[in-house]
């Protein structure tokens, strides 16, 4: 059997060939490379112009310093009779003199040769310069005569100063000659970018016209290179600052002229460049078709088995490496069936397991959640793993936001018992049942729980958790207090209903005898008064138990049709002329309010209530009387039995003092009062919880310690 080439030998060939790439690569950054040396030649040569044309320029104005300090020394010799001869000869001599002004030492002209009166801008400058001794320079101006650029020059002499106009035309030159010399332009920049010297004379003193669009750096200390635009094209300056006046020499020249031959080197490097690349991306095509070949039937056979098909053909042959990696992946599709059909049954029985635990897990839920009690499952440590729905509409929380977190519902006073409760039943597996006790809900409010609670064990038997069942018992409790409360004010008024009888009957029999004695007795006896006391008393007494026959009466006295709104308005007119600290607030129904009763029983009740609302105002306040109609549909959501029904609703509120729960509770039971002795016989209010009750009707309390109280009495209403 003839040997087949290895693969690797070809793969060698081919990156042998590819190799040439990083040379072209190579080959492109080296011109790169010398295209920016190029460039920094290009920005070196400009660097020269400026530099050259700047350091002329110093040297032509240290000229200016050196001819104007002459003229002075001359002046100093001066004779008032050959001047203007000598200043001729001077201005002979220099052709960069424009003019001589000699002023004196408070500023008037003297003489002005050879013009007296064109003196541009001098007026404004005689001042500064007589200022001081020292040499001084005006800013430029442009000759109206010549249209040269000329400055101002003063020195000193005698007393006086000599003030020089020099133009700019050895400056001028300056710049032509160094236009002639390179092939590039330059001009003279003054600090405000105005042109102090150009080839175009036209441009004297105008704005340099040409953006500044980005720094290239500085080239020297005092050097820097721009790139700037004027109009389309793009200039490439560089700027020397001159001293003393911070004028700028800048040289100048098309980026397009400058850079022509980098340019083209750059584009033939380019060419090259893609030449080669085209060449390798040949040569790959060329070795992919065949060398690829055979890798791409392996890539097919592995893709049908990354989709499940294990019947893979055998492969064409190919080389060696290639053989034995094809060999390889048959094998690999013979075990990866023989495993797909092991995972699937596996998978099969997994998830016939998973099922069962699903069903068992929701069936679970569903029996807890069928439960109409609270149900909280609690890990070791303490924390929520599920509760049922009862407890979200019980305690307000979502199992979302207490899952893996503890429930903060124990009352502080209930904690340290509570704890005691959790040891006994892990430590000692102690099951807890009906322990009666408080927890909050997610808005504060406390509830009557009973509790019970067992530990729960994992799948191998070890401690995983506590169950705990929480009971509402909340009203349950109230209702075993009213309950309590009823039968305690049942006694009660059974007990004062008896009492009152005996006591009346007592009573009348000392008022007869009473009433004989005063008739017997001469008219003028002393003891007429004593019968009268007795009589007084006895009418007191008559008082105390009507009002323990209302509490215990069971029925009712002159009972007919009233209407409630009346009787309020005529009970609060006599409240209000009482007290003037006291303000009554009334909110009657606009419709009539019809119930069945007797009016001086109700009226009592109205007034014993209101008794109470003033006596709890000792510094004044507001009592508020409001009446309504009100309809009961579900009873649920009274603390005691209430007949379902539609009402007519007497609300008395007042911003007195107020109540604690303990007073609340045990306000309708006879002779109870807060009041001090001999101040009240505590049988108001339960005088009038006897006489609504006689009326089918009811009284409900709302009081807060230091925040008012407000009593609602209910009474049956009566529809026309």
């Amino acid at each position: 059997m003839k040997k087949r080439p290895k693969f690797r030998n070809r793969v060698l060939l081919f990156l042998l060939l590819v190799g040439l790439l990083p040379l072209v690569v190579f080959g492109g950054i080296a011109l790169r490379h010398a295209s920016i040396v190029f460039k920094k030649e290009v920005l070196n040569e400009h660097l020269f112009l400026a530099q050259s044309l700047a350091y002329g320029i110093e040297a032509q104005i240290e000229k200016y310093y050196i001819l104007v300090d002459c003229i002075a020394r001359e002046l100093d010799k001066w004779d008032e009779n050959g001047l203007k001869e000598k200043l001729i000869t001077i201005i002979e001599d220099n052709k960069v003199l424009e003019n001589i002004v000699i002023v004196d030492e408070k500023g008037n002209v003297i003489h002005a040769f050879p013009f007296e009166t064109i003196l541009p801008e001098l007026d404004a400058l005689i001042p500064s310069f007589l200022k001081t001794k020292q040499i001084l320079f005006s800013n430029p101006w442009l000759s109206p005569l010549t249209k040269e650029t000329c400055m101002w020059i003063g020195q000193q002499f005698q007393d006086k100063k000599v003030i020089v106009a020099v133009n700019f035309i050895d400056i001028q030159e300056l710049v032509q000659k160094t236009v002639g010399e390179s092939g590039h332009f330059c001009l003279i920049a003054d600090k405000d970018n105005r042109i102090l010297s150009d080839v175009h004379k036209a441009k004297l003193l105008s704005n340099l016209e040409m953006d500044f669009i980005s720094n290239l750096g500085y080239l020297s200390a005092s050097s820097e290179a721009w790139l700037m635009k004027q109009g389309k094209e793009l200039i490439l300056a560089v700027t020397k600052t001159i001293a003393p006046f911070q004028w700028k020499a800048i040289a100048l020249s098309s980026v397009k002229s400058s850079f022509s031959e980098p340019y083209f080197l750059i584009k033939i490097s380019l060419v090259a460049l893609i030449a080669a690349i085209l060449l390798a991306f040949i040569l790959a095509i060329y070795l992919s078709k065949k060398i690829s070949k055979p890798i791409s039937q392996l890539q097919k056979g592995t893709e049908r088995i990354a989709q499940g098909r294990y019947d893979v053909r055998e492969f064409k042959k190919s080389y060696q490496e290639i053989d034995e990696l094809s060999n390889k992946i048959r094998f690999m599709a013979e075990a990866l069936e023989a495993r797909e059909r092991e995972m699937l049954f596996a998978q099969e029985r997994f998830k016939s397991l998973y099922e069962e635990s699903k069903r068992r897990e929701e069936l679970y839920q569903s029996l807890l959640n069928a439960s109409p009690d609270p149900i909280v499952i609690y890990d070791l440590e303490g924390k929520v793993q599920y509760f049922n729905e009862a407890f979200e509409k019980t305690f307000g929380w979502s199992l979302e936001e207490l899952k893996d977190k503890r429930i903060p519902f124990v009352p502080e006073e209930q904690i340290q018992k509570t704890m005691e409760y959790i040891e006994r039943i892990l430590k000692y597996n102690e099951k807890i049942s009906g322990l009666e006790t408080k927890r909050y809900t997610k808005d504060g409010t406390i509830k009557d729980v009973s509790v019970s609670s067992a530990m729960y064990k994992d799948h191998l038997g070890n401690p995983a958790g506590i169950i705990v069942i929480l009971r509402d018992i909340t009203l349950k409790k109230r209702l075993e207090e009213q309950f309590f409360a009823m039968q305690r004010l049942e006694v009660l008024q059974t007990i004062a209903g008896g009492i009152a009888h005996n006591f009346n009957n007592l009573l009348m029999g000392i008022q007869g005898n009473a009433s004989l004695m005063a008739f017997d007795l001469p008219k003028h006896s002393p003891l007429h008064k004593r019968i009268a006391t007795i009589q007084e008393l006895v009418k007191r007494g008559a008082n105390l138990t009507s009002q323990l026959l209302g509490y215990a009466r069971g029925g009712k006295y002159q009972s007919k049709l009233l209407d409630l709104n009346e009787l309020v308005l005529k009970t609060t007119n006599i409240f209000k002329e009482t007290r003037g600290d006291v303000r009554i607030i009334e909110r009657i129904w606009e419709g009539p309010l019809l119930v069945e009763g007797d009016e001086s029983q109700l009226e009592q009740v109205m007034v014993n209530i209101l008794l109470n609302a003033f006596q709890a105002m000792p510094d004044g306040g507001e009592v508020t009387v409001e009446t309504c109609p009100f309809e009961i549909l579900d009873n649920r959501q009274w603390d005691f039995d209430v007949k379902p029904g539609k009402y007519v609703r007497l609300s008395i509120k007042d911003t007195g003092i107020g109540m604690d729960e303990d007073v609340k509770r045990r306000i309708f039971e006879p002779f109870f009062t807060t009041k001090p002795v001999n101040v009240g016989t505590g049988l108001g209010l339960s005088a009038a919880y006897g006489i609504i009750k006689n009326h089918g009707g009811f009284i409900d309390v709302e009081s807060e310690k230091g925040k008012g109280s407000t009593f609602h009495i209910y009474l049956p209403i009566v529809e026309e």
